[in-house]
């Protein structure tokens, strides 16, 4: 699966926007991204390893909330800071 990373994230990855993991869930293919780039961790998830509610999650832009939800290798993961205030 293809992530699209998010220009705040992307000093965590080196600059690179765009990256191909492996995985068949959104969890897994996150838990390999943690593991390609470690310093992305702390910011994507909580101390109990929950992912920041601050994200909104997107697979072939259809807006997801299950980090167990199948996916397959042609699937986009989009990552975006969802904007709160008045």
């Amino acid at each position: 699966m293809r992530i699209e990373i998010p220009y705040i994230l992307r000093q965590q990855t080196e600059g690179i926007e765009r990256i191909e993991v492996p995985g068949k869930t959104v969890r897994e293919c996150l838990t390999a991204l943690k593991k390609k780039y470690p310093g992305i961790e702390s910011h994507l998830f909580d101390e109990s390893g929950n992912l920041f509610k601050h994200f909104n999650l997107f697979i072939d832009s259809r807006n997801i909330n299950n980090l167990d939800l199948e996916v397959k290798d042609e699937n986009v993961l989009i990552m975006l800071f969802a904007i709160d205030g008045g």
